[in-house]
């Protein structure tokens, strides 16, 4: 019993040597509890599985042992176990470098709200696992975290920051993905041989690492955001369905970045400043450029055997011209100057609503004592202009005989106008008005 101990302290001493060196242990003593080999974690106050010693398919793994919390699942804890369902619990903030691989008959997994991050390799060689779900926390999904996994969908939450190198690579059925808007780094060959049909990327994105997306035969279409991204080479590469691709903030287009796609049509936005090698063989025959700058460029950057017209601003014309591709003799394309059409004006504001139409009352029957009054009943100040009084002789012939000033007449109030006639005789005056077109009144009760 003595000897068969001590091989396995030497054992799990040898195990603690690959360690990730974040999550090292402080000591090389560690004990069996139950199924389970743990260890102190370098905080010596939580502790870490090192290893799976049970025979049981379908694992619980405990959040906490003899009282003490479970924090970290160590590098390879439950490699090869062959696991058809595991339960991790709510408390877990570390999951170990091929902590999982190969379980060929595991199917699906819950990543707790708790994870902050998944070790290289974790869920590598599980080739049924078709269903994950991602906690809310995780911040960086280690290289070939889920490669050559079944998956179908996925949802990347908002909280990831960094998807590594292969982690889903082989995911040939792996039809759509959903990137959280925290995301910043797709390293290289991230999603590599999946079966996406369409990507959109967040505007956090900055870069897309080598054959990230590359042999994804299904996808039709890219967007990127609005954020400088720099897209390294063969990104999305043999992808032969793609026949949409907008640019967005991109940055930088490396080596055969979209080569082998189905590209007829392209629009470069100012942001762009690299065209690389070989960015865009394939069937491009019509290519628009925003930027009065162009990019930088070489003789292969463009497929010019097959591109018919080029689109650039019109002040720009002959910078674009002297470019080096531009000069090759045997190949024929146009250059096509455009000015930016004129954006429409912003449609005028919608009118304020006109105040309700109020009344002022002019008293007429103050003739004969030489004035009218005007009477506001409101609780509003109204204003009238352009009265006038009318004076018809015997005979029925009418002459304006006063034009009346403009008044102001407050609210609750009136106003006596003074008016006269050469003769004095006032009696067959009336009042009569011209309303002009920005007048917001409405004169009635006049005789």
């Amino acid at each position: 019993m003595k000897k068969q101990f001590l091989a396995m302290l030497v054992t799990i001493a040898m195990a603690t040597l690959f360690v990730t060196p974040s999550y090292a242990v402080d000591t090389v003593t560690a004990w069996a509890a139950g199924d389970w080999v743990i260890a102190w974690n370098e905080d010596s106050e939580t502790q870490r599985i090192i290893t799976y010693i049970g025979t049981a398919t379908d694992v619980m793994i405990p959040h906490e042992i003899d009282g003490v919390a479970i924090t970290v699942i160590g590098q390879m804890a439950l490699q090869n176990r062959n696991l058809t369902a595991v339960t991790i619990p709510d408390g877990i903030t570390h999951i170990g470098e091929s902590a999982f691989f190969g379980n060929p008959a595991l199917t699906a997994v819950v990543i707790p709200d708790s994870v902050l991050t998944i070790g290289n390799g974790a869920f590598m060689e599980n080739p049924n696992l078709s269903s994950v779900t991602i906690g809310n926390s995780v911040t960086h999904i280690g290289t070939a975290a889920f490669g050559g996994a079944d998956l179908t969908t996925l949802v990347i939450p908002d909280s990831v920051v960094e998807i590594g190198a292969s982690a889903f690579n082989s995911n040939e059925n792996l039809a759509t993905v959903t990137f959280g808007n925290g995301l910043v780094r797709i390293e290289d060959s991230a999603f590599w041989n999946a079966g996406l049909v369409e990507i959109q990327f967040p505007d956090s994105m900055t870069y897309v690492g080598f054959s990230a997306f590359n042999y994804n035969q299904n996808l039709t279409s890219v967007t990127f955001g609005s954020s400088p991204v720099v897209v390294q080479n063969s990104a999305f590469g043999a992808n032969n369905k793609l026949s949409s691709v907008e640019l967005g903030g991109v940055t930088h287009i490396g080596n055969g970045a979209f080569m082998g796609s189905a590209l007829t049509e392209i629009t470069f936005p100012e942001s762009v400043v690299l065209i690389d090698s070989g960015a865009f063989v394939g069937v491009l025959e019509v290519v628009t450029f925003m930027g009065e700058k162009p990019p930088e460029m070489n003789m292969g950057s463009l497929p010019y055997y097959n591109l018919t017209t080029i689109n650039v601003p019109e002040n720009a014309l002959a910078a674009y011209m002297a470019l080096e591709f531009a000069q090759i003799p045997e190949f024929e394309f146009e250059f096509v100057g455009f000015t930016s059409e004129p954006t429409d004006p912003p449609e005028p504001p919608e009118p304020p609503e006109p105040p309700e139409i109020t009344t002022l009352y002019i008293n007429t029957d103050t003739l004969n004592q030489g004035y009218i009054e005007l009477r506001n009943d409101t609780d509003a100040a109204l204003s009238a202009r352009g009265l006038y009084l009318v004076n018809t002789d015997s005979y029925g012939v009418s002459a304006v005989e006063w034009r009346l000033p403009a008044v102001i007449v407050r609210a609750n109030s009136h106003v006596h106008i003074g008016v006269s006639s050469g003769d004095g005789v006032l009696k067959n005056m009336t009042v009569s008005f011209d309303i002009q077109d920005n007048d917001l009144l409405t004169l009635l009760g006049m005789l």
